[in-house]
């Protein structure tokens, strides 16, 4: 049998301005994003979080004397996440368009894992570089389609997955 977790309830939600400590590390991060003065605005009817393009730098360091292609590795790039939701108009989508508008550095939090007794948190600072006017087709639903550039690293807490209550 499979321990695969199920999506259900996974969540994200906006929670404010980012720290302004420098440099912005996983730690400042996680701190923010536990701090009882952090209010969390969920992205209502999310129906899709895409994270993509983490990656971390390849920098080619071969030189005359290697026998092969040699490298290090570079910075990371946490990359973006693509957030697709029902469109309700609600306050954290509203958020959306204010933190484009703004281009305001925010912090973000991604839960997962809501049958865990406790979830899996993956807490970021991000841009919003797009929130695009709700789609309308025939037949079909409004959608909003927003996407989040990550400034730095993401902080990972991965709860109790251990032990799912699956």
């Amino acid at each position: 049998m499979s321990n695969a977790l199920r999506s259900q309830f996974s969540s994200i939600a906006w929670g404010g301005a980012a720290p302004t400590t420098q440099p912005l590390t996983a730690a400042v991060i996680a701190t923010a994003a536990a701090a009882t003065t952090t209010v969390w605005q969920p992205l209502e009817e999310a129906v899709e979080i895409k994270p993509s393009g983490q990656k971390v730098d390849e920098i080619d360091v071969t030189h005359l004397q290697s026998l092969a292609k040699e490298f290090v590795l570079g910075l990371e790039d946490s990359g973006s996440v693509a957030v697709t939701m029902n469109f309700t108009g609600g306050k954290g989508q509203q958020q959306m368009f204010v933190e484009k508008a703004n281009k305001t550095l925010s912090l973000y939090q991604i839960t997962l894992g809501a049958q865990l007794a406790q979830p899996a948190t993956f807490s970021f600072c991000a841009y919003c570089v797009s929130a695009e006017t709700p789609d309308a087709k025939v037949n079909g639903k409004l959608e909003l389609a927003c996407t989040l550039r990550i400034s730095g690293p993401v902080s990972i807490v991965w709860g109790s997955l251990a032990n799912p209550t699956v």
